[in-house]
């Protein structure tokens, strides 16, 4: 239930605030929303997903061909799209990325239209219509319950209907401030994944600053930077979730196998920690690596492997929400494996999380795509050369 937004650039002077306007960089399209359905687009076929897109007067024919690229799939031969257009008076929703030095702002231009549970109910293909079985929002602790309460009165109005949809949940940025703990702490049972970034989940709990302390110590000591930051997003934000969350007392075995939502905190640079009450967390790193330590060699066909080189980052826009998209889509295909160790599981969905992280921030906008010889290619590779990069690294 993330947003559709088109994105405008404008650059201020970092000691005097002048506008330095847009430097050239045309308006892209973006929003929460549309990383993460991009993310999991990566691993899943168009039929697999649903976004809901609100077009305006001024949609714009560049951005329309632009999605239906990502409708093309190399497994699916019938007309199948991942986009739900509608049409919305007045302007498509946009906003301005402001930067000013290392400082980025954002501020929406047009009025925001809220998508609901029941916008899902009615957009669905299925016949009857029926919720999702997995739902991504991102929004503050107060409306993921409202939304909650919504999803539980549309199921108690149809007989017929799924079992409780499995939800992926984010919280906007200005929501993650201690005020808000309890009612995400609220929130918490009745999800599949909590995801927010290390920032946000130390703003939540309290922690911000001695999250800063933590990362100037960090920082001092080139050495073990990354070991002492995972050290401090295990302990204290993945665990200070779960301390909160209570063991179910039904079911025989329950005593010992992992409970509550999975948790997983993007980290950006430094990768994502992984896990879950009762099952323990893993650090799993970014794709990208320093450029020092950065290999491009060449695939058994003969040609040139992924490039992992930080130094191949443009913009970071959108990756958090990508990298839940990739992540998701792993929880979707393994869903129901019971002979998969349940961390391996997680592990890996963080590997995909991070391969669609990846392909985002090469570029500003969304990443390229192309069927060819039957291959989906992103950025010019296929996603499964880019998990095995990564899978050696981590071998």
């Amino acid at each position: 239930m993330g947003m559709f937004i088109i994105d405008e650039f404008q650059f201020l002077d970092p000691t005097s605030g002048k506008d330095l306007g847009n430097r050239g960089l045309e308006d892209q399209i973006g929003g929460g929303g549309c990383y993460f359905a991009i993310g999991a687009r990566v691993f899943l076929p168009p039929s697999s997903i649903q976004m809901v897109i609100d077009r305006g007067s001024d949609w714009r024919e560049q951005d329309q061909a632009v999605l239906d690229r990502f409708d093309r799939s190399s497994i699916e031969a019938g007309p199948s799209s991942m986009w739900h257009y509608r049409s919305r008076p007045g302007g498509t929703t946009r906003a301005v990325n402001i930067y000013k030095g290392e400082h980025r702002g954002f501020n929406y231009l047009s009025p925001k239209i809220r998508l609901e549970p029941k916008d899902l109910l009615q957009c669905s293909t299925a016949d009857p219509k029926s919720l999702p079985e997995w739902i991504h929002f991102i929004c503050s602790p107060e409306r993921a319950l409202e939304s909650i309460s919504q999803i539980d009165d549309i199921l108690a109005k149809d007989s017929c209907a799924r079992a409780f949809p499995k939800l992926v949940y984010e919280p906007i940025p200005d929501s993650c401030v201690f005020e808000n703990l309890q009612d995400c702490l609220k929130v918490l049972p009745r999800l599949a994944v909590f995801s927010p970034n290390h920032e946000e989940a130390a703003d939540l709990l309290g922690l911000g600053e001695e999250w800063q302390r933590a990362l100037q110590q960090a920082l001092s000591d080139t050495d073990c930077t990354t070991d002492l930051i995972v050290r401090f997003i295990t302990n204290k934000l993945a665990s200070g979730f779960t301390k909160n969350l209570q063991r179910p007392e039904e079911g025989e075995g329950k005593e010992h196998g992992p409970f509550g939502p999975i948790i997983c905190i993007r980290s950006g640079a430094w990768g994502s920690v992984v896990g879950q009450a009762g099952l323990g967390f893993r650090h799993v790193p970014a794709w990208h690596t320093s450029p020092e330590s950065s290999e491009q060699g060449r695939s058994a066909e003969g040609k040139a492997a992924p490039d992992t080189s930080s130094s191949r980052i443009k913009d970071v826009t959108g990756a958090g929400n990508s990298f839940l998209g990739g992540f998701s889509a792993h929880l979707v295909q393994t869903q129901g494996d019971d002979e998969r160790e349940p961390m391996d599981r997680l592990v890996e969905a963080a590997r995909h999380g991070a391969v669609s992280a990846s392909l985002v921030i090469e570029q500003l906008g969304l990443p390229s795509f192309d069927v060819k010889d039957g291959q989906e290619l992103w950025n010019g590779h296929t996603a499964a050369e880019r998990l095995d990069l990564l899978r050696a690294r981590l071998s």
